[in-house]
């Protein structure tokens, strides 16, 4: 399948045709010099690895990288520094197309929200880190004083 991206600052400022895009329900988030990740929402583990799920393309719609995001991608966010954060649904946190089964890796979304080193490196940290460890917890969603709901951090 092929794509197309624009980017509009306000008017059509930029576009990138990509030949070949090879994942389905895909996000994609700008990122320094010029650069985009398309990822896709679902990565399967398979007996030799994880399936990537993301790709970075060069401003000619090049592919420069492929990334394992996890399975359960449903949002992504880049920052003017290249770190990605990755929301997780259930999928994503809990296990599914091969992932968290006897011999295979946990699911990369476990925590729920994950931040990702430039470009798409290790996990730097996340708002669960130390989940399940004694005196901490994850986020959780709860309501603020002002009644509006909120995500709360570790303690």
């Amino acid at each position: 399948m092929a794509a197309r991206i624009t980017v509009h600052a306000p008017g059509l400022a930029a576009v990138t045709q990509i030949v070949e895009l090879p994942l389905a329900h895909i996000t994609m988030q700008p990122t320094p010099g010029g650069r985009f990740l398309v990822a896709g929402a679902r990565c399967r583990w398979r007996p030799g690895g994880p399936d990537p799920n993301a790709v970075l393309y060069d401003t000619g719609g090049q592919p420069v990288s492929a990334h394992v995001l996890g399975d359960g991608l449903a949002h992504l966010q880049a920052t003017s520094t290249g770190h990605l954060w990755a929301g997780y649904f259930d999928e994503g946190i809990y296990g599914n197309y091969g992932w968290g089964r006897d011999g295979t890796a946990p699911p990369v979304g476990a925590p729920g929200i994950i931040r990702f080193s430039p470009p798409c490196g290790m996990k730097m940290g996340s708002m669960a880190r130390g989940f399940g460890a004694e005196g901490h917890s994850g986020p959780r969603l709860r309501r603020r004083a002002d009644g509006r709901a909120g995500l709360t951090g570790c303690r």
